[in-house]
């Protein structure tokens, strides 16, 4: 199997003038369940940003829960990543790795807006696609989540397992979500009598992003960040 390595990600496209744009430190996350039977230790795989250069790092809850041990992976070397604060009815954690970021990630202030064009990043299908980051476009097709919740919004941008507590990008880098889930296609095709829906994804907004990092009372530092030349 070929190494996972992380990424520093730039952002698309032509920024508008006075904007700044940002630059934000992904990394592969890998996981590994408590052994209850005899038999190999179940392991998993998610997607991390970094929000401070000094090794914090954001992820889904339902990556890291019931995990033991929690690695980033990098090429062939394992660096461990404790979760220091969860929040799992929103479905956020925070992790702790030994080890220092490039760039830290700068999350928005700015809602989304219906229609705007977003990228999820990330590392998905561990195993299956190409190790480098994969990143994919799309737009904000509903302001709310599923039974119209407030917290997420709803993307077209196509995301798969693995995907997973990647970063949801705008047009200049900053962090405008956290990529969390598609509907499952077979579920609503049993409920619905075969209608299968298409990429339909959700990711949690950078409100609830930014109130959980506030509440969870660890010393969040970054460095100021240099503008990016596109």
């Amino acid at each position: 199997m070929a190494a996972r390595r992380n990424a520093e990600v730039e952002p698309y496209g032509k920024v508008a003038k006075g904007l700044p744009s940002h630059q934000v430190s992904l990394v592969s996350l890998r996981v590994l369940q408590p052994r209850r039977t005899a038999g190999p230790v179940k392991t998993g795989s998610g997607s991390g940003f970094g929000v401070s250069q000094d090794g914090y790092i954001v992820t889904n809850y339902h990556v890291v829960a019931g995990c033991n041990t929690i690695q980033i992976a990098e090429g062939f070397t394992r660096t461990l990543a404790p979760v220091v604060a969860a929040d799992k009815s929103n479905d956020l954690a925070l992790l702790k790795a030994d080890r220092v970021f490039e760039s830290a990630a700068h999350i928005s202030s700015i809602p989304l807006r219906l229609g705007e064009p977003v990228w999820a990043a990330g590392f998905p299908l561990n195993g299956i696609l190409a190790p480098s980051i994969n990143v994919t476009p799309g737009a904000v097709s509903s302001e709310a989540g599923i039974s119209n919740t407030t917290t997420r919004v709803q993307i077209t941008a196509p995301i798969q397992p693995g995907n997973s507590g990647g970063p949801l990008l705008t047009k200049n880098g900053s962090v405008a979500g956290v990529v969390v889930q598609s509907l499952s296609s077979v579920q609503v095709a049993l409920a619905l009598g075969g209608k299968i829906p298409q990429n339909v994804n959700f990711a949690i907004k950078a409100s609830v992003l930014r109130d959980f990092l506030d509440s969870s009372h660890a010393t969040i530092r970054s460095r100021p960040q240099a503008r990016v030349r596109l």
